[in-house]
């Protein structure tokens, strides 16, 4: 098991709050359930919405083909009503027929679609206790969980199945989410590599800590 924390100290107290038959759930299984980012984008269908251009700015036109191909599995629903085969011919039809800029966008979007199904995540709120948290979030009936970044480190058991060959240990990360408008064009080595910690500054009251792991292409996650 591997956990990077950047950011952010082990000592940095963290709050969630849940309702009452998640705590059960989490009392009774010793588990946490980690939605995908697909999941967390039905509440905002912006959620990893912010893919800067400059993760695509340095490739050239094989380069960027290249990555369309393999990012092929997460083309959009539209261009997989046939099988597989001529779906990737569409998808190769329309690589040629995009000049740089719109294949940028292209891989820009099969990238962003990967995120959805591939990053689970936990979150945590770094303020102190909130009225508006309560509210959203623990419902009529709740309670607020108190933790460090620390001891959240050190709850983390996630195996994979052992049925897939997939990489073990698996690697997650603890970070705070930050908050921007959409104008920003470089946001640091960290933010530019994961932007699953963007969010729009509409959101900036959660003060999110959030916790994240990369399922692995060929696994599935063992709950």
């Amino acid at each position: 098991m591997e956990v990077e924390i950047v950011g952010l100290s082990e000592a940095q107290e963290i709050r969630r709050f849940v309702d009452l038959p998640r705590i059960f759930g989490l009392l009774s299984r010793e588990r946490v359930f980690l939605p995908t980012l697909g999941t967390l984008a039905e509440n905002d269908p912006f959620e990893c919405g912010f893919l800067l251009p400059q993760r695509c700015a340095g490739l050239n036109r094989e380069a960027l083909e290249s990555q369309a191909d393999s990012l092929f599995r997460h083309l959009r629903t539209e261009l997989k009503k046939h099988g597989r085969d001529e779906a990737f011919k569409e998808h190769r039809t329309l690589i040629q027929c995009c000049d740089e800029e719109q294949l940028r966008q292209h891989v820009l979007q099969m990238e962003a679609a990967q995120f959805k199904a591939r990053i689970v995540c936990g979150c945590w709120h770094a303020g102190t206790e909130s009225d508006a948290m309560w509210k959203i979030y623990g419902q009529q009936l709740g309670v607020m969980m108190v933790s460090t970044v620390g001891q959240l480190k050190k709850s983390l058991r996630g195996t994979y199945s052992k049925i897939a060959c997939a990489p073990n240990p698996q690697k997650y990360t603890i970070a705070p989410v930050k908050y921007i408008s959409g104008k920003e064009r470089r946001l640091g080595e960290f933010y530019d590599a994961n932007p699953w910690f963007l969010k729009r500054k509409a959101f900036a009251h959660e003060k999110e800590v959030r916790l994240a792991h990369r399922i692995a292409e060929i696994a599935g996650p063992q709950d």
